[in-house]
C-alpha cells in the first residue's frame, strides 16, 4: 500500500496500515471497481510511473518494507539451508 503524503506523524501512519484487515479477492468485483475508481480519481497514474521510473534510475535501490524485507530474509533462508551451531554460554570471570 503506497503512502504518497500523509499529515500524521510517520509511526502513527505505520500503525495505522499494520492493523488495517484488506483483502480482495479476485472474486470481490465490487471492491475490485471501487478500488479501481478511487484510484483513477485520486492517482495520476502517468505522473507515478514517471516518478517511479526517475527514482529507479536515479537513486539506486527503491526501498523496502519490513514485511517485504522478511519475506526476501525467508526466501534466501529457504534457498540456501544451513546448519548453524551457537556456542554455549562463557564462564564469565
Amino acid at each position: 500500500l503506497p503512502v504518497l503524503h500523509v499529515d500524521a506523524p510517520l509511526f502513527d501512519v505505520i500503525k495505522e496500515l499494520q492493523d488495517t484487515k484488506a483483502s480482495i479477492l479476485p472474486t470481490s468485483a465490487r471492491k475490485i471497481r471501487q478500488a479501481k475508481t478511487l484510484f483513477d480519481r485520486y492517482i495520476d497514474a502517468n505522473s507515478l510511473v514517471a516518478s517511479m521510473q526517475n527514482k529507479k534510475i536515479s537513486e539506486g535501490p527503491m526501498r523496502v518494507t519490513p514485511q517485504l524485507f522478511l519475506y526476501n530474509i525467508k526466501a534466501a533462508c529457504l534457498r540456501s539451508p544451513q546448519h548453524i551451531v551457537l556456542p554455549e554460554g562463557a564462564f564469565m570471570s
